[in-house]
């Protein structure tokens, strides 16, 4: 950087102080780039051809070169910062994700009895929570969903969680929305799945389900290796 910002000074100001420009750039600003210097150099520099034969035409094509660089000096820095923060949003929601995954499938499997259950379901899912099916009609509420619960018992503790290989997620305001395969079975050439999408709202608890869309009827889906991309997978 420095030394493409001395390129843009008179040849006879680079030879008697490019070398101490240089040192006191590099005390400065320390492997880091400072817009405050990079600005004060190229002001200089336009200073610097002013003093120079035929002043009026260098002055008006340091201007351009001026402009010129701070518009690359915005691409640059700005643009990759920016481009650069998107897909840390996305991993960001994909782990926090599979930990509310993680920490259900967990307490699934360690439930002993229906209190057990009831407070795995009160840590999930919030009191409006609905599960829908692919046709947009409500199928299940909360209070419809617990009174299953006991059935949950009769499943042994390895079995009673599926596997979930998140797609995508993602965070907007204090949403979140999850878009999964929900694989129920496996062999080495197919799974039984179906793709769910969970919306959970941010509460002073923690994150809570509202929503449970079943996007597709149970199916097989052919597992070929590179052909289905997972973000993360969760048992």
């Amino acid at each position: 950087m420095i030394d493409f910002l001395l390129s843009l000074y008179p040849a006879r100001v680079r030879k008697e102080f490019g070398d101490e420009m240089r040192a006191v750039y590099r005390q400065r600003c320390q492997g880091r780039v400072s817009l405050r210097e990079v600005h004060g150099l190229l002001c200089d520099a336009v200073r610097a051809w002013r003093d120079e034969p035929f002043s009026g035409l260098l002055a008006a094509a340091a201007g351009s070169v001026l402009a010129i660089c701070l518009h690359l000096l915005a691409y640059r820095i700005l643009v990759p910062v920016a481009f650069l923060a998107w897909p840390l949003l996305g991993q960001d929601a994909v782990a926090t994700a599979a930990a509310i995954y993680g920490k259900q499938f967990e307490a699934l499997r360690a439930a002993k009895n229906v209190e057990d259950l009831l407070k795995i379901s009160n840590e999930l899912d919030d009191a409006e929570w609905i599960s829908v099916d692919r046709f947009g009609r409500t199928v299940f509420d909360r209070a419809g969903s617990q009174r299953q619960l006991t059935q949950m018992l009769d499943i042994p503790p390895e079995r009673r969680t599926v596997r979930m290989d998140i797609l995508w997620a993602g965070h907007d305001k204090d949403r979140l929305t999850v878009v999964a395969w929900m694989i129920t079975g496996a062999t080495e050439t197919v799974v039984n799945a179906v793709l769910i999408r969970d919306v959970f709202t941010q509460t002073p608890a923690g994150w809570r389900r509202v929503r449970h869309d079943k996007l597709t009827p149970n199916q097989i889906v052919i597992e070929r290796e590179g052909r289905r991309t997972v973000a993360a997978t969760v048992r």
